[in-house]
């Protein structure tokens, strides 16, 4: 029993398959990654009126980076990309326990080192449209969105791990729903949930001893 639903009695154990292989480089100042991965789930549980088997669930996709360390300057950028399925239908935001589907996400971090006490960075989180719907007339696409942030990190003691920084998260104020923040049905449809938060800025200041 988990929380007040109860095991179907003829419920069956989950057996996972997993597959995942990859490749690494480095090349001077550039380096890379790329990661591809199947992973498959037979007999798994879903939390409904009771606990239940209802099929089989399949993930698939690929995470990868690419950056480079040139003297004060260091990028990289990222692509990670998943396609998971139950029973070979695109996973909803029915789908309570298992997941839901979400569009392919760039992130892009650059940070430089202004001084030998300074460093500032910024942040580009990019998610494409999501597309892979498992019915249209009831979970519609979700917009694409990008999300922009920056920082600036100031260590005034040489030596002394004594940091203070200045972040500013959503930069130009976008509005926007994550993509897993459609949670809620009305009626027959799912509902966006909370928006994410806008414009936020934030100091800290942290020491270590």
């Amino acid at each position: 029993m988990l929380g007040h639903h109860k095991n179907d009695p003829n419920r069956k154990e989950e057996e996972t398959k997993n597959i995942e292989f990859g490749t690494l480089f480095e090349y001077g100042v550039f380096y890379g990654q790329i990661t591809f991965f199947n992973t498959k789930i037979e007999d798994v549980v879903f939390k409904d009126s009771t606990l239940t088997n209802v099929g089989e669930l399949v993930s698939k996709g690929l995470t990868g980076h690419l950056g480079i360390n040139w003297d004060s300057l260091a990028a990289r950028l990222s692509y990670s990309q998943s396609r998971p399925e139950l029973n070979g239908v695109p996973l909803s935001d029915q789908n309570w326990s298992l997941g839901t589907t979400v569009g392919d996400r760039w992130v892009l971090t650059l940070d430089y080192d202004a001084t030998e006490s300074v460093r500032l960075g910024w942040t580009s989180t990019l998610v494409e449209r999501m597309t892979q719907v498992s019915d249209p007339t009831k979970y519609p696409e979700k917009p694409g969105y990008g999300v922009h942030d920056l920082y600036a990190l100031w260590q005034p003691i040489q030596g002394e791990d004594l940091k203070l920084t200045l972040s500013v998260k959503n930069l130009f104020d976008r509005y926007y729903f994550d993509h897993a923040s459609y949670n809620y049905f009305i009626g027959s449809k799912v509902a966006q949930g909370n928006a994410n938060a806008g414009r936020d800025f934030r100091f800290n200041v942290s020491y270590a001893f």
